[in-house]
């Protein structure tokens, strides 16, 4: 007898970094990301920025449309559907906006961890996280 097991999701091309503006909703570019599942299961992805916060992501309509999403805590947000559906919404970059914490800039100023989950007993897949490079908005002096 041949016992079936269940496959961890994948993911391809989790990029090594993001740019984002200082003090600006910008978006975030994961149109790289490309997951699979060989046994053709449903994901959920859970993305986790370390600081800033997420906007409410888009509702997957449209592009993507059998995407459900939501906007878990101001840093963890979570898309989930078909893997088709998923690599289509994630090809959308203003799909996923966020902002960083007030005044912060810099390389690696905070990053994104990347979890799946296909519902079938193996948990929460880590694959890594990205950087999120801020760039410096210059303030204007104050009195």
């Amino acid at each position: 007898d041949i016992t079936a097991v269940n496959d961890n999701p994948t993911l391809t091309g989790l990029p090594s970094e993001v740019t984002v503006t200082e003090d600006t909703e910008s978006n975030i570019d994961l149109s790289a990301m490309a997951f699979g599942d060989v046994d053709g299961d449903n994901i959920t992805v859970t993305l986790t920025a370390s600081a800033g916060t997420f906007s409410v992501p888009a509702d997957g309509s449209g592009v993507g449309s059998g995407v459900t999403t939501t906007k878990v805590s101001a840093t963890v947000i979570t898309l989930a559907g078909s893997v088709g559906d998923l690599n289509t919404y994630l090809d959308t970059n203003s799909n996923i906006k966020y902002t960083g914490d007030s005044n912060v800039n810099g390389n690696g100023a905070a990053t994104i961890s990347v979890e799946a989950n296909d519902g079938n007993g193996s948990g929460d897949v880590s694959f890594g996280s990205t950087n999120i490079d801020i760039t410096a908005v210059n303030d204007n002096p104050t009195l």
